[in-house]
């Protein structure tokens, strides 16, 4: 935590233990004005958009391979969505813990450009969230030999 001044030593502060010591520094930084907001632990926060990795082209009707990881700052589990841009998605699947990768499969069964996204979601109970979609990724689908 970057503060834009120094806490006086004289700060007359006596903190009890526990989430009193949170709250207290997050007071101090909106009386001192902080560069940034502190991560507070009693709120849940957004996943960020997941990272995709995959081929960039695939054969029609051949199984293509993406590994999806996201990041939760809280360190909540997900579930991980993958639309594969033929208006196709892939099954939630299980939980994933905060920067597990899984990974996805799937078939496209004609030749084009599609863009493959991922989404997240959070699962802590109290307020769960959501990542938006990752940045598309291009994936060309070739048309499969015959023999």
């Amino acid at each position: 935590m970057r503060f834009a001044r120094r806490v006086p030593p004289s700060f007359p502060l006596q903190l009890l233990p526990g989430l009193f010591h949170v709250a207290a520094l997050v007071c101090i930084c909106a009386m001192l004005g902080c560069e940034e907001e502190p991560l507070q632990p009693w709120r849940n926060h957004a996943p960020r958009p997941p990272s995709i990795d995959g081929p960039t082209e695939v054969l029609a009707g051949q199984n293509a391979e993406f590994d999806v990881t996201c990041y939760d700052p809280d360190g909540h589990r997900m579930i991980v969505l993958v639309s594969w841009g033929d208006g196709d998605t892939s099954d939630y699947g299980d939980f994933v813990r905060s920067e597990q990768t899984v990974q996805f499969e799937h078939i496209w069964t004609r030749p084009d450009t599609y863009l493959v996204s991922g989404w997240c979601r959070d699962v802590y109970l109290a307020e769960p969230l959501e990542s938006g979609w990752s940045s598309p990724v291009p994936v060309v689908v070739l048309a499969g030999q015959t023999r």
